[in-house]
């Protein structure tokens, strides 16, 4: 593999593994940003139907104590007018109300006239003949009677909390010829002038329109799965199963999986509870807040409870890490090309040195190619030194010719000499064997034999000399032509190679 792809495959991988630890961690924190906001998207969703809620009952509340206040202010009206002016007023606000299924006041003994005496037995008044009347809404019909709640009144009035609103659990109540779930509201009618409690002021509302107020906000919110309202003790007023209203939020909510006893106790504590619970009918969990909420000043507390599927918390953080790894991909696919691309300029330099010196190795040996050196850096360096190295190279074989060359002339020469030399001995050899031939034949007995010895003696150590010369001649010879061969296989050596 080439040292391109090695690099570049190197780098890619360090490369994925950062990136995947970063992605990593990117994810975990925006997974956590996101969710961290859409829990608190749902607590705002909560607060705001808390907020709701709480306006809309005191909202009524504030409608009782308007009248209070006007009824309280009862010595500036004739007595003989008053309880039949308080009657329209009660008359003419359940007309206007929507919601409201009875209006209702009750009196103490002669507080409001001094006349109770003479209401006697009347509609509208108590046994004693007190101011205790109240209006029902009865098929668009406005309908008057006696209070059927004097005595509870009453006792709340004189007890120490008698100066405080009074909000009651739901309760059944028969009217508009059924039973229906009611909620009674009461607050004091206190003395414009000497500050004293004189009676009571409530309504009964029907818990009929909140159901539907839940139901709505239900559609236009889709993303809620679980919506309930409860009273004080745990009774639910609102549910998304309605057949589960009047009923205890302990008893009827399965759903929550255990976590009703402490939600109920969070409840009663006025503490915001939150969990997550498995929903086997939507076959996931489902985040659910419940927050407490209190009305007026009655110290009585109301609940709402929202529940968001958990898929529908975690949509963003999927969205967002489809976003992400998306990115991711991409920009890892781009960053790969471009390291692939910036290795190969890197490498360039390396590449041009290994295919200069392939050619060097494998082609015609031309030693005049130099590598560029356009730049600062270690490849230029690397360049650099290659340079220097091919032309000490080139000037080291440039001698290394010349000398071949004068080799060759040399050995050429020394060849010649060795044959004419050759020649020269052989021609003393067979004249010194000529004349030593003709001396043994013309040798005459007597005192000039010894001479002659002599002279042939010198003879043959002449021819023997001259036959060792002639064998040095010719090991000189064969070593030369030897030489000459390594000197010719030396001469095309280097004339492979391409100096100038």
């Amino acid at each position: 593999m080439k040292m391109r792809f090695k690099l570049s495959l190197w780098l890619i991988a360090v490369m994925a593994v950062v990136v995947t630890i970063v992605t990593i961690a990117l994810i975990r924190q925006t997974s956590g940003i996101s969710y961290y906001l859409s829990i608190r998207s749902l607590k705002h969703l909560t607060g705001q139907r808390v907020e709701f809620w709480k306006g809309r009952e005191e909202g009524y509340i504030k409608t009782l104590h308007a009248l209070a206040n006007i009824m309280g202010d009862y010595e500036s009206i004739q007595p003989e007018e008053r309880r039949e002016r308080f009657n329209y007023m009660l008359r003419t606000t359940l007309e206007s109300e929507p919601q409201m299924a009875v209006m209702y006041t009750v009196w103490r003994a002669n507080a409001v006239d001094d006349m109770d005496s003479r209401y006697i037995g009347m509609e509208g008044s108590g046994p004693a003949g007190q101011y205790a009347t109240a209006y029902f809404k009865e098929s668009n019909k406005i309908e008057e009677r006696t209070s059927s709640d004097i005595e509870n009144v009453l006792t709340y009035i004189s007890s120490p909390i008698g100066n405080k609103d009074r909000v009651e659990n739901p309760s059944l109540c028969f009217f508009n010829g059924k039973f229906n779930y009611i909620i009674k509201i009461t607050v004091p009618i206190i003395n414009y002038h000497n500050r004293r409690i004189v009676g009571a002021l409530g309504c009964y509302l029907s818990i009929d329109a909140i159901q539907r107020i839940v139901e709505n906000t239900m559609k236009t919110n889709n993303e809620i799965a679980v919506m309930a309202l409860y009273s004080g003790n745990g009774t639910i007023l609102a549910h998304f199963k309605p057949e589960r209203i009047g009923r205890r939020m302990i008893d009827a909510d399965l759903e929550l999986n255990g976590s009703a006893e402490e939600m109920f106790k969070a409840m009663r504590n006025g503490k915001t509870y939150m969990n997550t619970v498995y929903q086997p009918a939507l076959k996931e969990s489902v985040i659910f807040i419940m927050k407490p909420f209190q009305i007026g000043n009655s110290g009585h507390n109301w609940s709402m409870l929202i529940g968001v599927p958990e898929s529908f918390i975690l949509k963003e953080v999927k969205a967002i890490t489809g976003y992400i790894f998306t990115l991711l991909i991409i920009s890892f696919i781009i960053t790969s090309i471009i390291v692939f691309a910036i290795i190969g300029i890197i490498t360039r330099p390396i590449v041009n040195v290994t295919e200069m010196l392939k050619d060097i190795s494998e082609g015609e040996g031309d030693l005049t190619q130099l590598l560029p050196e356009k730049r600062n850096d270690e490849i230029t360096d690397m360049s650099r030194f290659f340079n220097l190295t091919f032309r000490k190279i080139k000037n080291f074989i440039i001698i290394i010719k010349q000398q071949a060359a004068i080799m060759s002339d040399t050995g050429n020469e020394l060849s010649c000499n060795m044959s004419q030399t050759n020649e020269a001995i052989n021609r003393i050899t067979d004249s010194l064997n000529n004349i030593k031939s003709r001396l043994t034949e013309q040798s005459l007995p007597g005192s000039g034999t010894a001479v002659n010895d002599e002279i042939v003696k010198e003879i043959n150590l002449i021819a023997a000399g001259a036959e060792q010369i002639k064998t040095t001649v010719k090991r000189t010879y064969e070593i030369s032509e030897k030489n000459k061969d390594n000197i010719d296989l030396m001469v095309r050596g280097v004339s492979m190679f391409k100096v100038a």
